[in-house]
Order: structure tokens, then C-alpha cells, then sequence
């Protein structure tokens, strides 16, 4: 019947549009999490911040502070009229301290060592991942980054192992007395309930991401069978994508502040502009790709729309047919035509702003916005050169 077969339509519609968001989400998975490469692009990215590299340095020095007893180092090295001092002057080695921790983590040296230990704690993470029920972990002493029950753990351990002989160059000698595998230097990234039956969630995912764009195609193609209308189905099917990825925007935009809150609430030892950091860097391709299939699904809205019988769409075809029979009449094409120069100068403009300035960077937003300011200027030179001849022929 018709009610039933519009119903099933619409049934189609929506789970064609969820399993369409739910490939980008699998496909970000895939490319973020599982491949090394990827994985330890973000994390350098991270470690390159001066937010991350003075959480770090502070919670290692503390660390370094607290496990020497450096008050009692300087002060039997004090004389005894100047005993009084060495609270202050501890106070002040300890800030020297950070800042030559900092220092080292921002070298290239480091951000070497950093890369290369990141690409071992990653086959690492992916063993934890794929075999989330089993009880194995990774060992906190050899990884910087491991899982362990329902938290994720940064182990700055190897990095202090990595920094110990440039710190005593740097005249810190006591860092000589640290036994650097009794100290505890865990910083928990994030404590996530049930994360074992998350882990499993994320490895069915990121299995099913060579399928799911397949399954979307098999669907989409089901879906404008049953339907009678096609054009008005894949309309449709873009309005009710497009709504899902708007809400997953938003989502993963107040994600980021619930995380910051949360992250910062429960670990003292980061500040919220670290916590932004890591949450910004590892969303930032997901973002990326979901805006992406936005501009794309509005562009289809758009075009399924003016291919409609609507009123406005039998005015916009009738201009365009007579702008390919070089004839350009009504006022706001004239105008156009009139003003075509400037404006396409404004318009590549602001493309090259919006590349180059844009929150986030990535190839399809640099072909989508070269591609749809090239398609307008097209169109407007078509309208320039339509008008002209208009004006010749009077």
C-alpha cells in the first residue's frame, strides 16, 4: 500500500543517513587510532605543546623533588648560617628545574625519542584493543602510553629516562641519585567506565570500516527503489544526514568541554589548556571529515531542490537556460554582470582566507572551496559575458 510504502521509504531514508555518519566515524577510527603512522603524528602534535610540555616537565620535577628529598640535597651543601635559605633556594632549583625539563621536551632530540617510543607503545595499545576481554595489559615500565583497567595512563617513566643525563649536564646532579623505575610517574589521560566493552565496541568498528561505505551504497540503492519520488528520496536522505552530522558537531564540540572539566577535575597534574590539546588534536580529522560530507550533503539538498517543480527552481532553471542562449535580462543578473569582477575577486579572497585560516586544514576542504569558488566564477563570467551582450545589442 502507499502509506506502507512511504513508511518503509522513510525507514530507509534514516538508516541509510546513520549508517552514512557511522562510516565516517569507523573510517576516523580506522585512520586515528589504528593506523601507527597517524597515531604518532597526534601524539607529537601533542607533545609539541607548551601547555603539554609544562605539565610534564612540573609533574616530573615534583616527582624528581619529592623521591630526592632535594631540601635535605641543598642544605647539607649549605653552610650553616645560610641553612636557613635552602627552603628558597629549593623553591627556586625547583623552577629552574621545570624550565630546563621544558626545554629538553621542546628539542628535537626529544621529540624523536618521543615519536619512536610512541610507535612501540602503539603495537601496544592495538594488542590491548583487539583483545579487550583478556587480562593482558601492557607494562607501565616499558610504555609511555598503555591502558590499564578503565583508565588510559601517560608513563612519563621512559621519559625521564630519556632526559636524566641531560638534566645532570645542566648541573641538576642530584637527578644522579633517582632509581627512575621505584619512582611513579603515571599521569591517568582519562578514567572511562566499562572501557574494556568500549575497547571491543572499537575493534567491531574499526573491522567493519572497509564495509560500512558498501552497506551505505546497498541501502541508498534500496532506498530509491521503494521510494516513488527518487529526487525528493535523495533529498531527503541529504536533509536527514546532514541533521545527524550537525548534531554530531555539536556533540563533539561540547564533548570537548565535558572532557576538559572532567579530565582536569580528576588529575591535578593537567591544566585545562593541555586537556584541550589532546581532545582538540585527536577530533580534529573527525571534524574535519564530518564538515566535509555537510558542505557535500547541502550541495545535494541544494541541487535535488532545483531540480524540483517549485516555483523558485522553474526561475533559477529559466535564468540559467537563458544565460546558455547568452541572454542575461532580469535586474540581479544585469547587476551581477555589472559587478562580476569584484565580486569574483572578493570570492577568492575569502577562499584563500577561509584555507589558510580556517579552525581546521585538510585536503578535501582545500578542493571543496577552490572547486565551488572556481564553479561561481565560472558562472559569473557566464553572466558578465551574457549581459555584455545584451548592452551590445542595444
Amino acid at each position: 500500500s502507499q502509506p506502507g510504502r512511504s513508511f518503509l521509504t522513510w525507514v530507509f531514508i534514516l538508516v541509510t543517513a546513520i549508517l552514512f555518519c557511522s562510516a565516517i566515524t569507523a573510517v576516523w577510527l580506522r585512520q586515528t587510532l589504528f593506523d601507527t603512522n597517524t597515531w604518532v603524528k597526534a601524539t607529537s602534535t601533542i607533545m609539541k605543546n607548551s601547555s603539554v610540555q609544562h605539565d610534564i616537565a612540573e609533574k616530573t620535577v615534583q616527582t624528581i623533588f619529592t623521591s630526592v628529598n632535594v631540601n635535605q640535597y641543598v642544605t647539607e651543601l649549605l653552610p650553616d648560617k645560610a641553612k636557613p635559605l635552602a627552603g628558597t633556594i629549593t623553591g627556586s632549583l625547583q623552577t629552574f628545574s621545570t624550565d630546563q625539563v621544558q626545554k629538553l621536551l621542546a628539542s628535537s632530540q626529544f621529540d624523536q625519542f618521543w615519536q619512536n617510543a610512541n610507535r612501540q607503545a602503539h603495537v601496544a595499545l592495538l594488542k590491548t584493543i583487539q583483545t579487550a576481554n583478556d587480562k593482558s595489559q601492557p607494562s607501565a615500565k616499558d610504555e609511555v602510553v598503555f591502558i590499564q583497567k578503565d583508565q588510559i595512563i601517560l608513563n612519563v617513566a621512559p621519559v625521564l629516562q630519556n632526559l636524566k643525563g641531560a638534566l645532570v649536564s645542566a648541573g641538576l646532579g642530584f637527578v644522579n641519585n633517582l632509581n627512575v623505575s621505584g619512582l611513579n610517574l603515571t599521569i591517568p589521560l582519562a578514567t572511562v567506565q566499562n572501557l574494556p566493552a568500549i575497547l571491543l565496541a572499537v575493534n567491531t568498528i574499526n573491522n567493519l570500516a572497509f564495509w560500512l561505505p558498501i552497506v551505505v551504497l546497498i541501502f541508498a540503492a534500496l532506498t530509491l527503489w521503494v521510494s516513488r519520488n527518487k529526487r525528493k528520496t535523495i533529498m531527503h536522505i541529504a536533509i536527514v544526514t546532514a541533521v545527524l552530522l550537525i548534531s554530531s558537531i555539536v556533540s563533539i564540540n561540547v564533548g570537548g568541554y565535558l572532557f576538559v572539566t572532567n579530565l582536569t577535575a580528576q588529575v591535578s597534574a593537567i591544566s585545562s589548556g593541555s586537556a584541550q590539546v589532546v581532545y582538540s588534536t585527536l577530533t580534529a580529522d573527525l571534524l574535519s571529515y564530518e564538515k566535509v560530507a555537510l558542505a557535500l550533503m547541502l550541495l545535494i539538498v541544494l541541487f535535488t531542490y532545483l531540480t524540483g517543480t517549485s516555483q523558485p527552481a522553474l526561475w533559477v532553471r529559466d535564468e540559467i537556460s537563458g544565460l546558455l542562449k547568452g541572454e542575461a535580462k532580469t535586474p540581479a543578473l544585469q547587476w551581477l554582470g555589472t559587478y562580476s569582477t569584484l565580486i569574483i575577486g572578493i570570492l577568492i579572497a575569502a577562499t584563500a582566507l577561509l584555507i589558510v585560516f580556517a579552525p581546521f586544514r585538510s585536503a578535501p576542504l582545500t578542493l571543496i572551496s577552490a572547486s565551488v569558488a572556481g564553479l561561481i566564477s565560472i558562472f559569473l563570467l557566464a553572466v558578465r559575458k551574457a549581459t555584455t551582450k545584451n548592452s551590445t545589442k542595444k
